[in-house]
């Protein structure tokens, strides 16, 4: 239930105005009035003239004026919770298990209106166009405010999450902009001015009916025990972090901590954070002018080995330079209810830097390795709840260490189905979804897995297939009959999409002329058996896996009869292939040549040890979901532009460079280009399904409990009648924020394994002694962090003497790269000035 305190026109100075609950009839008959109407358009007449003013002084006192004639004229609303003796204040008021949040001086308010709808799209006209929002946030409410300049959104409150201003901040995330909380309103009893029928833009019945006991029984007395007259301080949001560290109220105060529990993988958590302040700080502890913003950071990175626990944080991290008691634990509070995404690259750092010190140390480095595997599940268990209808269905059962391999697999297939679907990518054209994908484990990791799951996704193709070479099989009978007469029967060509790789390039060349447009798939469970005594003709299919990744042509001439004349526009050939690490070394052998940059390459766990886990069965709807998407996949086409992910992708290519610029990691940064592009590649193949799974939801939706065939025929003929639904609705519709996010998580996987198997190699074929051989968690070398390491102002000589290298050109050109990187700056001769911290 949710509460209503009438408007305050007339009232005496110190007179307490009732609160009283609403009921839905209320609430909208309140919302329709005249009344009301008129009133808000006068305030938001004056809200026009506030932002349209250039004086300050005048902006102010607009602004005063609004307050005032919004504070006379508005009714107010609570809805955060009723209070039992009518009295508007913390100490009456009882949680009902919902938070508001204000998005307030939004300077285009429609924009970020079309910005919603875009990512939780509702194709059907009679429906709400934030519902799909509004389900996805546990939303009750979403309304623009009396200033027109403003946005209100109420949802469930997550105990999980933590107090109702814990629940702003995340709704914020979600969102990407920042909750406001007004420092005169004291949190529970919260009030938001009245919004007019015509504003409010989603509003669930549970608005007035859900209640959540359990949440008012965990927070409802922290709220109801604060001293009359408390009031919040508001302060300035830390530079890098998304809402004010100092903004997010404490909570109780912490337990006590064991000594124990002080250390990660048995070594105190004092020495990661001195290796923290070594790589990223120059070895400074943070001083007061940082001291918020440095110590946010850190906790952001060291909660990730703490187990995101308070209680830890709170002991291991120091308050530096007298850091107030109550800040800090602010400010902890803060990173923890930060978004909760993969480990970050500078943990991972710290981590691999601190593995190295004790690589003489058996036990320890076990204890990394291990360490380093259960990260890899947590990371897996994020990716799962992020993907969409039918990819989710294929992890049905699985464990979360095999998310990663299906996952890498299925995307090659995808990209096959959707032959017809090209992605710009940076502005240079647009190219098909060609992928080339390896599973790479050792005996018994459970490989055969990838076998079972590439049946179910191409049953439909194989069943096309099958009838193709039935009809060639007839045609050559009937050749085979009449070779003898004088007048021949014209030779059909039956296009097949699956394509064995234990065949000749003749046969290869032959399919791929003969595809109907559409891609050659090709799937090996047993990369050993191709890798074994081919060597040749896998030679030469590289050559053309290589064209098949650029979508290049493909061109073959020669006299001989026996030889195979091939004129390719565009190789469409995407494979996935499962085997050993060293069937892998002896595919790829040469690595200056670009095959090692192509494929995406994904791990399988190391079973030896592991109790056995048998897989769950997928359902019989999950099946269903599987063959409905592989129907509609075939029919999306057209040319998508994705500037949603284009820039995701930029940001990534950036931080990567910078990274690797400071470090002088040739390899990683030659490396990332072609990740990247793998990468959006394997992102719109999400899209696409998620698209897909939109359709048939919306025909499960329309036609309550359908047939499945007649459902599915339904989005296969809208898909026939709108060819262009697919470039139309994707780029709209299905940029979504969380399957965005899945990015960099899939980017950095996809490069930490290519280094893991191939950097020595690559470095040693390169002639570049100046690297270490890879690591498990993270492939670093002996040069990571030189820029770090260096001082503020440096020499040539200082940074020769930093990469312990006598080499005194590499170093020159290592600061000449810095400086066109925008890194450093030239002082004088021999003498630079770090940019970026």
């Amino acid at each position: 239930m949710i509460s209503t305190q009438k408007s305050l026109t007339g009232t005496a100075k110190g007179q307490i105005i009732p609160l009283f609950p609403i009921s839905k009839e209320e609430f909208v008959s309140l919302a329709k009035s005249d009344e009301l109407r008129q009133d808000t358009e006068f305030v938001n007449q004056i809200a026009e003239q506030m932002y349209a003013a250039s004086d300050e002084e005048e902006r102010k006192r607009l602004h005063d004026k609004k307050q005032l004639e919004k504070k006379r004229r508005l009714p107010v609303i609570v809805f955060q919770g009723t209070a039992d003796d009518h009295h508007r204040q913390n100490a009456s008021m009882q949680l009902n298990g919902e938070y508001m949040a204000d998005f307030d001086d939004i300077e285009d308010v429609q924009q970020v209106i079309s910005e919603w709808k875009n990512l939780w799209p509702v194709l059907d006209p009679e429906r709400n166009p934030f519902e799909e929002m509004a389900k996805a946030l546990r939303l009750h409410f979403i309304g623009i405010t009396p200033s027109g300049h403003g946005l209100r959104l109420v949802g469930e409150a997550s105990a999980e999450i933590g107090d109702l201003w814990a629940n702003q901040v995340w709704l914020g995330q979600q969102l990407m902009l920042t909750p406001t909380q007004d420092p005169q309103c004291k949190d529970a009893c919260r009030a938001s001015y009245m919004i007019t029928w015509d504003n409010i833009l989603y509003m669930d019945d549970a608005l007035f009916t859900y209640s959540n006991m359990e949440y008012d029984a965990q927070f409802g007395p922290q709220y109801r025990n604060k001293k009359k007259g408390a009031k919040r301080t508001e302060k300035t949001p830390a530079e890098n972090a998304p809402v004010s560290a100092k903004d997010v109220p404490a909570k109780n105060a912490p337990v006590d901590v064991k000594d124990s529990q002080l250390t990660y993988l048995g070594i105190p958590l004092q020495t990661y954070i001195d290796v923290y302040w070594q790589l990223f700080n120059n070895g400074q502890t943070p001083t007061q002018g940082g001291r918020d913003t440095l110590t946010f950071e850190l906790c952001c990175n060291l909660r990730h080995i703490c187990d995101f626990s308070r209680d830890v944080l709170i002991k291991a991290v120091p308050a530096y330079d007298d850091f107030p008691e109550c800040d800090r634990l602010k400010t902890i509070d803060s990173a923890l209810a930060y978004d909760h995404g993969p480990m970050p690259y500078r943990m991972r750092k710290v981590l691999e830097t601190v593995r190295q010190q004790h690589k003489d140390e058996p036990e320890v480095v076990s204890a990394f390795e291990e360490a380093a595997e259960q990260e890899n599940q947590r990371v897996a268990a994020l990716v799962s709840r992020s993907l969409p209808f039918g990819v989710k269905d294929s992890l049905m059962g699985r464990a979360e260490n095999m998310v990663m391999p299906h996952l890498t697999s299925l995307f090659p297939v995808i990209g096959a189905e959707a032959s017809e679907v090209r992605l710009d990518i940076h502005s240079e054209g647009f190219k098909n979804l060609n992928l080339q994908a390896y599973i790479a484990g050792l005996s018994a990791s459970n490989k055969g897995q990838m076998t079972d799951l590439f049946h179910l996704w191409t049953r439909h193709m194989k069943a096309h297939d099958d009838k193709m070479r039935e009809l060639e099989a007839e045609q050559e009978a009937q050749f085979s009959k009449n070779k003898n007469k004088q007048e021949q029967q014209e030779r059909k060509h039956f296009p097949q999409h699956l394509q064995s790789l234990r065949t000749s390039m003749t046969e290869v060349l032959y399919r791929l002329q003969h595809a109907g447009g559409r891609h050659l798939l090709s799937y090996g469970s047993e990369s050993d058996q191709l890798a074994s005594g081919k060597g040749k003709t896998w030679s030469d299919m590289s050559v053309l896996l290589r064209k098949a990744y650029d979508g290049d042509s493909y061109e073959q001439d020669f006299k001989s009869e026996q030889s195979t004349r091939a004129w390719i526009d565009h190789v469409l050939w995407n494979v996935i292939l499962c085997g050993t690490p060293d069937a892998l070394y002896r595919m790829y052998r040469n690595y200056t040549n670009g095959d090692i940059t192509r494929i995406i390459i994904s791990q399988t766990p190391d079973n030896t040890y592991a109790p056995l886990v048998i897989s769950k069965p997928r359902s019989q709807q999950a099946v269903e979901n599987i063959s409905q998407l592989t129907l509609l996949l075939p029919l999306m086409k057209g040319d998508i532009t994705l500037p949603r992910l284009e820039k995701t992708c930029q940001q990534w290519l950036e931080r990567v460079r910078l990274e690797c610029a400071k470090s002088d990691d040739r390899t990683r940064a030659r490396l990332r280009f072609r990740i990247a592009v793998s990468v959006m590649r394997c992102t719109a193949a999400l899209m696409l399904c998620d698209f897909g799974g939109f359709l048939i939801r919306e025909i499960d939706r329309k036609q309550q409990k359908p047939d499945w065939a007649d459902g599915c025929q339904t989005a296969v003929e809208y898909l026939g009648k709108h060819p262009e639904a697919t470039a139309h609705w994707l780029p709209r519709k299905f940029q979504k924020r969380q399957t965005l996010a899945l990015f960099d998580i899939l980017a950095d996987y996809y490069m930490d394994k290519v280094l893991f198997y191939f950097r020595d190699r690559i470095e040693k074929a390169s002639s570049d002694k100046a690297f270490a051989p890879s690591s498990s968690r993270m492939v670093k070398g002996k040069n990571d962090d030189i820029y770090d390491r260096l001082p503020q102002c440096f020499t040539l000589k200082q940074a020769q003497q930093e990469r312990d290298d006598k080499d005194y050109d590499r170093t020159r050109s290592m600061v000449k790269n810095w400086k066109r990187a925008g890194l450093v700056k030239s002082i004088d001769t021999a003498t630079y000035e770090k940019l970026l911290d």
